[in-house]
């Protein structure tokens, strides 16, 4: 059993700064942040994995909720069309339930240790997805101002001409 809410550590004061934060950003740009969160509850408050993952899902829960009455009413920007592409998430929605289901499961049957160690190579392997990525998008954006800056230039007129 965890302790009660008050009085508050300075541990927990500052975890619920950094989370506020963290999971402001996280609701920004459109991630759940759920690999960040478990650690620092671990960290900031001592939780066990357990415990940690269940406020993880919980505060990701929250952070969904924000970020959809934020867009709800908002357009997108190059179509008449709203921001929220509703035929993905009726796509998505079924494997999205089906992996959470199986994410309570495992975390029912498996011990503190095994979680931390599949939660560790699920972030991994997520940080290394983004990073390919962000490389893949500067390399994509540099192309692309090179290109403007190219077509931008006056032609030069030829002396021979």
């Amino acid at each position: 059993m965890h302790k009660p809410i008050f009085p508050m550590h300075e541990s927990e004061i500052l975890g619920t700064v950094v989370l506020t934060v963290l999971m402001a950003l996280a609701v920004i740009s459109g991630i759940g942040g759920g690999g960040i969160i478990v650690s620092l509850l671990m960290v900031f408050y001592k939780l066990n994995t357990k415990e940690a993952i269940a406020v993880s899902g919980f505060t990701i829960f929250l952070g969904s909720i924000a970020r959809f009455l934020i867009t709800i009413n908002k357009r997108h920007p190059h179509k008449d069309a709203p921001v929220i592409d509703y035929s993905l998430a009726n796509i998505m929605l079924p494997t999205v339930l089906v992996g959470s289901l199986f994410g309570v499961f495992l975390n029912l049957l498996l011990p503190s240790l095994v979680l931390q160690i599949f939660l560790s190579i699920v972030l991994a392997l997520l940080a290394g997805q983004s990073g390919f990525k962000a490389v893949h998008i500067y390399q994509q954006e540099t192309m692309e101002e090179r290109n403007n800056s190219l077509s931008e230039q006056p032609k030069q007129q030829d002396p021979m001409s």
